[in-house]
């Protein structure tokens, strides 16, 4: 495991270092050097894959409030998108840390991604799962959708699928959600798709409503001619 790291002569002077600190302060040029400091440790390739942006703001104790990573990236420090950030350069500057432990580097990375993977895979279920249910509900039309955006949390987009079979009244629902930036990253979790059957939403089942007066007026008009006649056989039988 790698004890120290190296820090060009010129840091603090570099347009770089002054554009990040005109950014985000004297607190973004440190965070900078505790990211280096985090890699040397525990990713001293310099591969950052895996972490999201939060991951790595907890990992060095970031609690400015205002994004880290996207600055870093915009000024050149970092290279690749989120999720799959480089540190720009770092074999060149430090050549001797990126060798050191490089096992240990890819265990903790494959650690990484397989714990983001799960934590998106249970986000996805849950998402297309409350998608269903509300179709079921008429909250969403049962109508085919491609790359929508989820309206509560736009990191993730979803797409509707439906058939209708001979059955009338059944739909197939397939509810397909992934990642929004998984389309330009293939490395992230693959989507997740939830097929249901249900009844159609748009079609009234429910039985055709009987009218209470018609069905009392119906009896009052039974019972009165059954007494009209009962009433004339007496009558024709004391005549006699």
């Amino acid at each position: 495991m790698n004890v120290d790291y190296r820090v060009k002569i010129g840091f603090f002077r570099h347009y770089k270092t002054r554009k990040l600190e005109r950014e985000l302060g004297s607190d973004g040029v440190l965070a900078l050097i505790k990211i280096w400091e985090y890699a040397a440790e525990f990713r001293p390739d310099g591969d950052l894959s895996g972490m999201e942006d939060d991951d790595i703001e907890l990992s060095i104790m970031w609690s400015d409030g205002r994004p880290l990573m996207p600055v870093l990236k915009k000024i050149g420090f970092v290279d690749g998108e989120a999720g799959e950030y480089r540190l720009h350069d770092w074999k060149e500057h430090n050549s001797w840390a990126s060798e050191a432990d490089v096992a240990i580097g890819e265990l903790i990375r494959t650690a990484s991604r397989s714990a983001r993977d799960a934590r998106d895979a249970t986000a996805a279920q849950v998402l297309a799962d409350s998608i269903v249910s509300e179709i079921a509900a008429g909250t969403i039309p049962a109508q085919p959708v491609s790359g929508q955006t989820d309206p509560f949390d736009p990191e993730w987009i979803y797409s509707i699928q439906v058939e209708r079979p001979n059955q009338d009244g059944l739909l197939q629902i397939a509810v397909t959600v992934q990642r929004a930036d998984s389309v330009n990253l293939p490395q992230r979790s693959p989507p997740f798709t939830l097929v249901r059957w249900m009844l159609d939403p748009g079609i009234d089942l429910a039985p055709p409503a009987t009218s209470t007066d018609g069905t009392s007026s119906g009896s009052s008009s039974s019972g009165s001619s059954s007494g009209s006649g009962t009433g004339t056989g007496t009558s024709t039988g004391t005549r006699s």
